[in-house]
């Protein structure tokens, strides 16, 4: 496994954690907007990284806003 591979296998890691101890209480409505943007620009983290195939330098992310809600 490459070093990269690794590195995003980690950040996938701390995903799976923090989003099984979130989960409860978004249930309940007890996360904020941005405690909730804050999980959800950690997925969008591993997912760029995912999609870069390792490439960990070559990882974007775009920053953006719901306009729906």
């Amino acid at each position: 496994m490459s070093a990269d591979f690794h590195q995003v296998a980690q950040m996938m890691r701390g995903m799976i954690v923090s989003m099984s101890l979130a989960v409860d209480d978004v249930a309940a409505g007890r996360y904020d907007a941005a405690e909730r943007e804050f999980l959800a620009g950690g997925l969008d983290r591993v997912a760029a990284a995912l999609r870069a195939g390792g490439g960990l330098r070559d990882v974007r992310v775009v920053e953006s806003e719901r306009v729906d809600s």
